[in-house]
């Protein structure tokens, strides 16, 4: 599955956990998604519901440096040893 494929799917996730919690999403970049779950989650009382949460947040995190990043810049010049 190409990156861009994967960025939109898991962006589809991101944004329903985001709605879930009343976390807005319109307008605004992946970072400020995850930073608003994490607040708006440490502001929830204790629980498994929390718990998962975080961990689902850090996922999307994890998934955002490893793949969002990678496929939103894939256009740029490639930094080689040439440039070195």
């Amino acid at each position: 599955m190409p990156a861009f494929t994967t960025y939109n799917l898991l962006e589809q996730g991101l944004h329903a956990l985001a709605i879930q919690l009343g976390v807005s999403c319109r307008r605004t970049n992946w970072r400020m998604i995850i930073d608003g779950v994490e607040s708006k989650l440490r502001s929830t009382p204790k629980g498994d519901e929390k718990d998962c949460g975080f961990q689902v947040n850090a996922q999307f995190a994890f998934l955002k440096d490893a793949y969002c990043n990678h496929s939103e810049h894939a256009h740029d010049d490639h930094y080689d040893i040439e440039k070195c």
